[in-house]
């Protein structure tokens, strides 16, 4: 648990230099940014503005989803996941990597893993190396509307029932 140890012990160095700029949470823990019930939007990191920017497109089509910031991906929120996956039965992955070895795989894994065969879909950037410069990475990266047809073909299917854990 040496790993554990260093990770708390950064923690308490963070809280110690940072604690008055900035509200701190633990590590590992997600956070609902925004409410939902229709379909589950989990992202990480930058995933998260393009998440919630769908968001609002999807809530102008009457479909209201609830986005979930992962925070961090080691140690990964499994049950925040389960959880908020399971209140709507439909969990979108958002990551800007590739599908193979990606985050977004493990999301999809913990949803399924801790509540029930759940329909997912993952939105990653095609399985193509990440190219160089703004436009070529504009075309690769996934954008809101990607999002938003994801979450459209899910909420054709029908949800699942609810997570109780």
């Amino acid at each position: 648990m040496a790993t554990e140890a260093a990770a708390v012990a950064d923690l308490a160095e963070f809280e110690r230099f940072y604690a008055q700029m900035l509200p701190v949470r633990r590590i590992g823990e997600a956070v609902v940014r925004r409410p939902g019930g229709d379909v589950t939007i989990v992202s990480a990191l930058a995933c998260v503005e393009t998440s919630l920017a769908a968001a609002q497109e999807l809530a102008e089509e009457g479909i209201e989803a609830e986005v979930l910031d992962l925070r961090s991906l080691r140690p990964l929120d499994s049950e925040a996941i389960a959880e908020s996956a399971g209140r709507a039965g439909r969990p979108v992955v958002v990551e800007e990597a590739p599908p193979m070895g990606g985050s977004a795989a493990e999301v999809v894994a913990a949803a399924v893993e801790l509540a029930w065969p759940v329909p997912a879909r993952p939105v990653t950037m095609p399985d193509v190396p990440i190219p160089f410069g703004p436009v070529l990475e504009d075309a690769v990266i996934p954008s809101s509307r990607d999002v938003v047809d994801a979450v459209s073909s899910l909420v054709g299917e029908p949800a699942r029932a609810s997570y109780a854990p």
